[in-house]
């Protein structure tokens, strides 16, 4: 990712032998080269009082001055390469195989309502990617249990879209590499559908509106690290007030082809990097470069169905179960809970709070478990629940 750029040579702190063995008035020197205010920021957020807040910032900070013969702050690039680039690696310390295909970018920031829409349509596109990888997870053969694709700021004025995945076996990672790149180029060749984009559109949608309902419940650390961010790579900050209201009103234009187009630019055969890393252990085989590099050329060439997209209109409940009526109710006042029996025997527990505005919290719970089974079967009572859970809902899929 760094290949011929001052951040292969380095790391961000520095050279570790510099940093040993500076003398003390190199430290002092660094310090007041490049801790100076118009460098600096400072954001606080949270319960506070403003107007102390902001007395203390300007009591400490106000007397700072720039020194007068300023450094330059030089950013330094990572240039583009031609072809697509291989890291494979092992290591001891790595517990699981992981696939990864970065796609560098030249940052585009967010500035205008065009650029914001566009953006848009990005997220989108690595939303309907990422469905497909993580409905490939839900099949016996799957050579991974986790696949994704996103893009979004990496350093500097850089931007990377990921296609990524962590191999079920240490040795399937070809395998990974292969369905990856088979469903980025189903998506290449066919595009998304325009039922698959409608869903990814209401659950975006979704997705805004809970952030937009639990607008004063936000965590401070999520606001500062907005703030942050606009210091650092000047990210706009509109707020999720107008962020909710812009989707509401362009999502809805946003067409099929817009999304289907950026197939051809989010992954080039430029600016291409492969990231293998695996576990080093006895009788496992590290794939080499001209192995994955056949993978690409194989992709290109073979045959590739158009996905289909199933979608079932039927009720999640056939037969709508009949409510059991309360039998008895109880308060319990020093904790704010109410208690209901119901007829069936069922307790329900019963506790309004204010942490959030738009949520509400359901967990069971039944005696016994797995202290129930015997010896022989305890294995797979510990992994029922969890089997359940990947299974579905009735007759629907995950």
């Amino acid at each position: 990712l760094f290949k011929d750029s001052k951040y292969a040579e380095r790391y961000v702190i520095g050279k570790k032998e510099i940093i040993e063995n500076a003398p003390y008035d190199a430290f002092r020197r660094f310090y007041k080269d490049w801790y100076r205010p118009d460098l600096m920021a400072v954001i606080a957020v949270g319960d506070i009082d403003k107007s102390k807040v902001e007395f203390l910032i300007k009591k400490h900070f106000s007397n700072l001055t720039n020194p007068v013969n300023k450094r330059e702050r030089i950013k330094y690039p990572i240039p583009e390469n031609e072809g697509t680039l291989f890291a494979i690696a092992s290591d001891k310390e790595t517990t699981m195989s992981r696939t990864a295909i970065y796609t560098k970018h030249i940052s585009k920031p967010v500035q205008t309502v065009a650029d914001l829409r566009y953006s848009t349509i990005e997220r989108l596109f690595s939303s309907l990617l990422s469905a497909r990888i993580r409905e490939l997870t839900q099949k016996p053969d799957a050579p991974f249990v986790m696949g994704f694709a996103n893009k979004g700021r990496f350093l500097g004025p850089l931007d990377i879209f990921n296609l990524g995945a962590f191999a079920v076996k240490d040795n399937r990672v070809e395998q990974c590499l292969d369905v990856l790149l088979t469903e980025y180029e189903k998506a290449k060749r066919y595009g998304f559908s325009e039922s698959e984009l409608e869903r990814q559109k209401v659950s975006m949608l979704r997705s805004y509106e809970k952030s937009f309902k639990e607008m004063d419940k936000t965590e401070s650390r999520r606001l500062a690290s907005e703030f942050i961010r606009n210091f650092l790579q000047d990210e706009f900050i509109p707020g999720i007030e107008y962020e909710y209201e812009f989707l509401k009103k362009y999502s809805p234009n946003i067409n099929i082809e817009e999304v289907n187009k950026l197939a051809s630019t989010l992954m080039t055969d430029d600016n291409r990097i492969v990231l293998i890393n695996m576990p080093e252990k006895e009788g496992l085989t590290v794939p080499t470069e001209d192995l994955l590099r056949s993978v690409f050329e194989n992709v290109k060439s073979k045959e590739i169905t158009p996905y289909k997209d199933e979608v079932s209109e039927k009720p999640l409940l056939s037969v709508q179960p009949k409510p059991s009526p309360v039998v008895n109710e109880k308060e319990i006042k020093e904790i704010g809970v109410t208690e209901w029996t119901l007829q069936n025997g069922v307790k329900v527990i019963l506790k309004p709070t204010d942490f959030k505005n738009d949520e509400i919290l359901f967990t069971s719970y039944s005696p016994g478990g797995t202290s129930l089974v015997s010896d022989n079967e305890y294995i797979s009572a510990s992994n029922a629940s969890s089997i359940i859970s990947q299974s579905g809902l009735a007759e629907y899929n995950l």
